[in-house]
């Protein structure tokens, strides 16, 4: 079986180079982006939220879909917007993701400087270990696995050729179907939210394979580890971009995350 390619870097500029070589590895065209997800420790996986609510065991279909019913209906109902927009239940998922409620999305960003930020900022852990910056060429992970070489508009997605009808998330959660889709899928979300356009974000939404990405198939997927001294730089080189709590949470939340981390106070693990 194979297994997920790493490479360890001491500098921006070794990561900076090992991104040019996954490029070429994961056969990036000219106008095609990679996207990357940043993560502190390098024993995370790419796992959804919603599927890390059980441990280390397997979730019956039963079990993961009374809980991500019971998210999705509370979260929808209970969740006050600003201007009374008319928000899609898909956007609804994707502002459930922004603010930190379990769902079946993982995030990836087009910025690399961005996902460096969420490696390296608030990490917690022993120095040896090391922060990690996941690469993936979502143009071909969604060809390699049957969804067409481009990125899904959430609408087009929930397409039923049977009915010839378009599935609003919700329709797909309570659907005798369910979650009929087996491998992630690349996502193109309308950027509505203000975080979520700040940071670039995109989306994978998980089928009913419950594997992270880096298991089902790891050769899609290229992982770069970030050393004490690859971290340290990075911190440096995001303070002079100007990336920081204020840039990619631009409402008052992340501007007293800004002032609190600016005066060394203690803070809260950001999700």
């Amino acid at each position: 079986m194979e297994k997920l390619r790493s490479k360890l870097v001491s500098s921006w500029d070794g990561l900076c180079a090992e991104v040019k070589h996954a490029a070429k590895r994961l056969k990036l065209e000219k106008d095609e982006e990679l996207w990357y997800r940043g993560v502190s420790d390098c024993n995370f996986v790419l796992m959804p939220s919603l599927l890390r609510c059980f441990g280390k065991s397997k979730p019956t279909v039963k079990a993961l879909r009374n809980l991500e019913n019971d998210l999705f209906f509370e979260f929808m109902a209970k969740a006050r917007l600003e201007g009374g927009e008319s928000l899609s239940e898909w956007d609804v998922l994707f502002l459930m993701q922004h603010y930190r409620a379990p769902t079946r999305l993982l995030d990836w960003t087009e910025v690399l400087q961005v996902a460096v930020y969420f490696a390296v900022a608030y990490r917690k852990r022993d120095p040896a270990d090391p922060a990690r910056i996941y690469v993936t060429n979502p143009y071909v992970w969604n060809d390699e696995h049957g969804y067409g070489r481009d990125l899904y508009w959430p609408r087009y997605f929930g397409w039923d050729a049977k009915t010839k009808a378009y599935y609003d998330f919700g329709e797909i959660l309570v659907d005798e179907a369910y979650i009929d889709w087996k491998y992630p899928c690349a996502l193109y979300p309308p950027q509505r939210d203000v975080r979520l356009s700040a940071q670039r974000g995109f989306f994978t939404i998980h089928g009913y394979d419950l594997r992270p990405m880096d298991e089902i198939s790891p050769e899609f997927v290229e992982a770069i580890d970030l050393d004490h001294s690859a971290i340290e730089e990075c911190k440096h080189q995001l303070r002079y971009s100007g990336i920081d709590e204020y840039s990619l949470f631009p409402d008052l939340e992340g501007l007293s995350r800004k002032l609190r981390k600016d005066h060394g106070l203690d803070l809260p693990l950001p999700g």
